[in-house]
């Protein structure tokens, strides 16, 4: 944000409460004085901070801000540019953590990717790495829509390598465009933000069997990459797909939903999901583990389509 802010000088950086400590806020004020002190600290008011981010957004003015308040992301922004007849856009990015947590209860432990990227209007995207967060985040800030960006809190004390092209200042993260991680031939696993990293070890345990997996870290879920995805089938002939959220209306239901239009014919076996149980998550550790996709399981179903 601090190093893009300073191609934005009509942004606007709306927060409330930033709090975190001392590194926190340095942080903040960094990223504020590349953008010009475009910046508003507001009271911890969600649903008031989200409105007024949006009616800056209807204004020209790039806003970022975390994903506290849902009428203003799924009902006011992404209908915007429709209901005014396209002659106002709402060009505004929505961060903030997403998937399951640890230890924080089933209120702040939850999947709601699949809520989302329902909603026409808006992009939806959910980096993995280094490079996706970076890439994509710069991407969401200079699209003209309103994007939701979803980050996965366990994931922010994660390192990953950089490459010099990611480093550059030019460098921009293609929005509804899949990464593949690992080519295989034998199964697709398909996946997105925390989960990728699950798929690479999974395919990793897979190959000591013989198995060749290949990794597709979707990065945009709205929109889908169907083309990256149908062609993984094709040569594969069979998926998987993982995801943190819920079973019913989650996004491998929609992804299985797409491969029976796109590439049903190329299928040798049912396209299997793993999901989260569908359950509000469980505060014990030990049932929140039992909640949630595991390396084990993806290994699991992988061989299973394979008739392994």
């Amino acid at each position: 944000l601090t190093g893009h802010a300073r191609t934005l000088a009509d942004a606007l950086v709306a927060f409330a409460s930033v709090g975190g400590g001392e590194r926190v806020e340095e942080a903040w004020g960094r990223a504020l004085q590349a953008a010009q002190q475009r910046g508003v600290s507001q009271p911890h008011g969600e649903w008031a901070t989200l409105a007024r981010s949006v009616a800056h957004a209807c204004a020209h003015h790039p806003a970022a801000r975390a994903l506290v308040a849902a009428d203003p992301i799924l009902n006011n922004a992404p209908k915007m540019l429709y209901m005014s007849g396209g002659q106002m856009g709402c060009p505004i990015v929505f961060r903030g953590p997403n998937g399951a947590a640890a230890g924080v209860g089933a209120q702040h432990s939850q999947c709601f990717a699949a809520w989302y990227m329902s909603i026409p209007g808006l992009k939806v995207l959910a980096p993995y790495d280094a490079e996706d967060a970076r890439g994509l985040l710069k991407a969401a800030i200079r699209d003209p829509d309103p994007v939701v960006f979803l980050e996965n809190e366990l994931m922010y004390g994660e390192s990953f390598p950089v490459s010099n092209e990611a480093l550059s200042t030019d460098y921009v993260a293609p929005i509804g465009k899949a990464l593949v991680m690992k080519p295989g031939t034998d199964v697709t696993l398909v996946s997105f933000s925390k989960m990728v990293g699950f798929c690479k070890k999974a395919a990793d345990e897979l190959a000591k069997e013989g198995i060749e997996a290949e990794v597709i870290n979707l990065r945009s879920l709205r929109p889908l990459d169907r083309d990256a995805i149908a062609a993984s089938v094709r040569k594969t002939n069979r998926i998987v797909v993982v995801e943190e959220g819920w079973p019913q209306a989650g996004v491998g239901a929609e992804i299985a939903t797409m491969v029976m239009e796109d590439a049903f014919d190329h299928l040798d076996a049912p396209v299997e999901r793993i999901t989260g149980v569908d359950v509000p998550m469980p505060y014990a550790a030990n049932l929140e583990k039992a909640a949630l996709p595991q390396v084990e399981d993806i290994v699991r179903v992988a061989k299973r389509v394979c008739y392994k």
